[in-house]
């Protein structure tokens, strides 16, 4: 028996149950949203001011086209395209965007969501969970440094340069010219390793 279940199994009201899922939102640190698809209005709970400094909706935004103003450039295409496969009914792991806080800088989050259908199966809102992953992101990109770097010059070791240059390569069309400039220092590695 799911806890939904549980919850109206034991004769409790509507209003009650609500209260109920009111409560158990307030423990968790996560922000809770709904998007209701056809005002194409966002609305968060109080979450998001604490997390981020500011009321959501600040400066009028609410719908999803003004709510990208919140998210980092490089995210925005990430949000939309898994918004498009939530609203398709597509399920999601989540995705993990980069959002504005009042200091200007940007904090990682995963965003869990799900579509919420009228009783013929058409997609009336978006509901989900927005938690906070900034020191786990923090922490896995430090990690990631310290093992593609040479820890006293602070350079690219062999096999990250390597990725990297196959990358950049693989990436470039024919009609494109790449240049690699590579150069020796004689004993550096005796200067390195003393």
């Amino acid at each position: 028996m799911d806890s939904k279940q549980n919850v109206l199994s034991r004769g409790l009201s509507q209003e009650s149950e609500m209260a109920i899922y009111r409560q158990m939102l307030e423990l968790n640190k996560e922000i809770a949203f709904e998007w209701d698809l056809k005002a194409d209005r966002i609305t968060c709970s109080p979450k998001w001011e604490e997390r981020f400094g500011y009321p959501f909706g600040k400066g009028g935004v609410g719908k999803f086209a003004t709510v990208t103003v919140y998210i980092h450039p490089d995210d925005v295409e990430v949000l939309k395209e898994a918004a498009d496969r939530i609203r398709a009914g597509e399920k999601s792991d989540g995705v993990v965007v980069r959002v504005l806080d009042s200091s200007g800088r940007y904090l990682w989050n995963r965003i869990r969501a799900t579509v919420h259908s009228d009783e013929n199966g058409a997609p009336v809102s978006i509901v989900g969970l927005m938690a906070d992953i900034d020191s786990d992101q923090q922490t896995s990109r430090e990690l990631r440094a310290k093992a593609e770097q040479d820890s006293l010059t602070g350079l690219l070791n062999k096999d990250t340069t390597r990725t990297r240059v196959e990358s950049y390569l693989a990436s470039v069309s024919e009609e494109q010219r790449a240049a690699l400039l590579i150069i020796d220092l004689d004993n550096f590695k005796d200067v390195n390793d003393t």
